[in-house]
């Protein structure tokens, strides 16, 4: 499957094109993805073992309820055993039957040693094995909610400069630059973690008039100090609103802008359809919405799917979640340039007239 889709993605897409960027950029991206599910796999067999399921359970049925009863763990953790056995499921690893849950693999063994075509993984799976670590292990602490969000959060911040994420920064632009020429007003969606006006502005495109929003007040101010001591230049037509939701805003700027970018941040958001809502009356009729994410069918990193939700975010949402939010406020549908792999990337837009 992987071959194939990687042969005609090669084969078809214009070299220039922000498509073929984001293929060659991933490097033989049949092959990276691969390598990360089969690490996806490692590390969530280990997170059953170490949680207690594997050998406590067998395989034999298993339910969240049960686990939950049986091993000691607190009612709370009821969603974060959700995304874990999700995430099992999508990996192959688990299936789920009417009486319960199913382990269907208990010997993949360790991936081999990481070549240069995906160093890009190493980020990734040194938090991965972090989790795996101390007395109790760190993934145990995690889901008896011994640690904090904040403690928690530390592990996960490693990534927000590794190299995929800057690879969907430059996307970002290139999409921009070749769709949205001579868009002048543009709002950002919970961009406090820099994903798409980092790459705008590595990319040297210019703008009237750029906000961006996220009710993480830390993100928002790392990222507006890293802004105005590397792009002096741009301050003035940038703006960065921090501890708002859309529905903060929206009043203000109601149809201000000829564009929102969604950046992989749908799984920070705590109610998507509300949000999506808000940002339907932030475009101007006739605006655009970009929405790239990463999601469950995407297969990338399915064990960091289960830490977003023990820091305190939801786990990647299914395509179908993601269009029915996007539908649901009123977005018409526009170009879909990629589905489900690697990554959803859809282009919106807001009507003329209901």
């Amino acid at each position: 499957m992987f071959e194939k889709l990687d042969f005609l993605l090669r084969a078809t897409l214009d070299p220039e094109s922000p498509e073929a960027f984001f293929t060659k950029s991933l490097t033989g991206i049949s092959k990276y993805v691969k390598r990360w599910l089969l690490w996806d796999q490692y590390y969530l067999l280990c997170w059953l073992d170490l949680l207690g399921i594997t050998r406590h359970f067998g395989k034999t049925y298993i339910t969240i309820r049960s686990v939950i009863h049986e091993l000691n763990y607190p009612p709370e953790s009821y969603k974060a055993f959700e995304a874990l056995f999700r995430n099992c499921i999508r990996a192959g690893i688990m299936k789920r039957e009417e009486k319960g849950y199913v382990i269907i693999k208990t010997d993949i063994e360790k991936p081999g040693d990481i070549d240069v075509e995906i160093r890009t993984l190493k980020p990734f799976l040194k938090i991965y094995e972090t989790y795996t670590q101390g007395t109790p292990p760190m993934i145990v602490k995690a889901f008896k909610g011994e640690l904090s969000k904040d403690v928690l959060a530390l592990t996960y911040d490693a990534i927000k400069v590794a190299v995929p994420y800057q690879i969907l920064r430059r996307f970002c632009a290139k999409l921009w630059k070749k769709h949205f020429t001579g868009v002048e007003r543009i709002v950002e969606i919970y961009g406090g973690r820099g994903m798409a006006i980092l790459g705008i502005l590595d990319e040297h495109l210019d703008f009237t008039y750029y906000l961006t929003y996220d009710p993480d007040e830390s993100a928002i101010e790392i990222l507006e100090t890293h802004v105005k001591s590397s792009y002096p230049w741009i301050v003035p037509k940038v703006k960065f609103l921090r501890g708002v939701y859309a529905t903060d805003i929206v009043s203000e700027y109601y149809e201000s802008f000829d564009l929102a970018i969604v950046l992989n941040s749908i799984h920070w958001i705590p109610d998507p359809s509300k949000e999506f809502t808000m940002v339907y009356k932030l475009i101007k009729k006739g605006g655009k919405l970009l929405v790239a994410q990463i999601c469950g069918e995407s297969k990338w990193g399915l064990a960091l799917s289960v830490i977003l939700t023990l820091i305190g975010a939801r786990e990647w949402p299914s395509v179908e979640e993601v269009e029915a939010w996007i539908r649901g406020a009123g977005f018409t549908e526009g170009t879909i340039a990629y589905k489900k792999w690697p990554i959803y990337i859809g282009f919106w837009r807001k009507p003329y007239s209901p």
